[in-house]
């Protein structure tokens, strides 16, 4: 079975002023990263 480890926090950009909401997906030796704004 493959390993999904999900981790969803929030990022906070001092410059820009903006939140965004990030998703980290670790799929075995995969690592993928979305942020999304809100």
């Amino acid at each position: 079975m493959k390993r999904i480890r999900i981790k969803i926090y929030k990022y906070e950009d001092k410059n820009k002023k903006k939140e965004q909401l990030c998703i980290l997906l670790k799929i075995e030796f995969n690592n993928n990263f979305f942020c999304v704004n809100f």
